[in-house]
């Protein structure tokens, strides 16, 4: 017998294309995996970083100003709420049917305007009546007192006492007549003249019920009608601020749209209202142009009592730091370097829209103070740049 040995398999068999496939896959797999560990390697290489060329800054500027006094009157500002002047109860005097009803609920109208009418005829017919009742009253007089200056004139032998007591009675019951029927006509011209409703002065009609064709009774509640061309404003204040107001004191209104209206103190109570201590003040003002409303909130400002010293300093030159308040001021000069220093303030009224706050404590008429072009641009130790601040600052929410 012969030995057979093991042999390659032929090129091109299916044998052979599977273990040069696996070879390309191993030697592409290595491959990736060195890729990686060199990237691993070159990261944990030192990197040479570029710094950013800075541009030197330059210190803010700032200019001393020196503090002065000023002399201010005290003011007051309180929120409050419109309420009209008067009001009045829509009704007639008279009774019949209602004829005109021109006006809606809630609508404003002027001083004159028509609001409610009663049938005429009625009251026209009893005008005729009356004035025809007049003219017969005016009749009979004259025919009483010819009468009597006839007799009068035949003398006591002609004419008897008895005729002319009677010619006088005559005469006396004639006027008696004329005077009922005068008064029977003017309260027939009353009752016509009153048998319209029109609108006392400018205001809103409410709460009106009557319809055109209703019969109504004499005084019968028909609605409201509120004043609306004169407004009031009603406040309580203290005992200090009531001595200080006076007679015809002028205030402004500033309502929700920041607009301003003139108004003068029409009333200032005597005595303290009720129990709380305080005074009651009335300022009244124009509403012709019809711009507010009864009942709508508004702000009041007015002045009392003499002037005080106060000293007002820019906000942008007070920052908060630490929930305490400080305002910069010149510190020594170290050098040819000027730097800010501060001292604690504390700060009263203030006006953001005008840019100044009110220093109660802290500084003093004479010191100086240092203004910054914009708030919290400067705080203490910083170095600062003396020079004029071109543009005022205000706050953001101002402009």
């Amino acid at each position: 017998m012969s030995e057979q040995g093991t042999s390659a398999p032929p090129a091109g068999s299916p044998v052979a294309k599977g273990s040069a496939g696996g070879r390309v896959a191993r030697l592409a797999l290595l491959a990736l995996v060195l890729a990686l560990a060199v990237k691993g390697l070159l990261s944990f290489a030192p990197r040479e970083e570029r710094q950013p060329q800075l541009e030197p800054v330059q210190p803010p500027a700032v200019r001393v100003l020196q503090l002065q006094t000023e002399q201010a009157p005290r003011s007051e500002e309180r929120h409050a709420r419109l309420q009209p002047v008067q009001a009045w109860t829509l009704a007639l005097e008279v009774g019949g049917r209602l004829a005109e009803r021109p006006v809606a609920n809630g609508q404003a109208v002027p001083a004159g305007r028509l609001l409610l009418a009663l049938d005429p005829e009625p009251f026209q017919a009893e005008q005729a009546a009356a004035e025809a009742g007049k003219r017969e009253a005016e009749a009979a007089l004259g025919l009483a007192r010819t009468e009597l200056a006839r007799l009068q004139e035949l003398g006591e032998a002609t004419a008897t006492k008895r005729a002319l007591d009677q010619a006088r009675a005559e005469r006396d019951r004639a006027l008696a007549q004329l005077a009922g029927a005068q008064a029977r006509l003017r309260q027939a011209v009353y009752r016509l003249e009153h048998a319209r409703l029109e609108a006392p002065a400018g205001g809103v009609v409410s709460h009106l019920a009557a319809e055109v064709g209703q019969v109504v009774a004499p005084g019968q509640v028909l609605g409201r009608f509120t004043r609306q061309d004169r407004l009031l404003v009603k406040l309580l204040v203290s005992a200090e601020v009531r001595r200080g107001v006076a007679p015809a004191t002028s205030a402004t209104v500033l309502d929700g749209l920041e607009r301003r209206h003139p108004a003068s103190l029409v009333h200032a109570a005597p005595v303290q209202a009720g129990d709380t201590g305080q005074f009651e003040l009335e300022f009244e003002l124009d509403n012709a142009a019809g711009q507010l409303l009864a009942g709508e909130p508004v702000r009041i400002r007015f002045e009392h009592g003499a002037a005080r010293p106060r000293l007002r300093v820019p906000r942008c030159a007070v920052y908060e730091e630490y929930g305490l308040w400080r305002a910069l001021t010149p510190a020594p000069a170290q050098g040819d370097e000027q730097r800010a220093g501060s001292v604690p303030v504390v700060l009263g009224e203030s006006d953001p829209q005008r840019g100044w706050v009110e220093v109660l404590s802290g500084l003093s008429a004479g010191d100086q103070l240092l203004v910054p072009e914009r708030v919290a641009q400067v705080r203490e130790g910083q170095r600062v740049r003396l020079g004029e601040v071109g543009t005022p600052w205000l706050p953001p929410y101002a402009r």
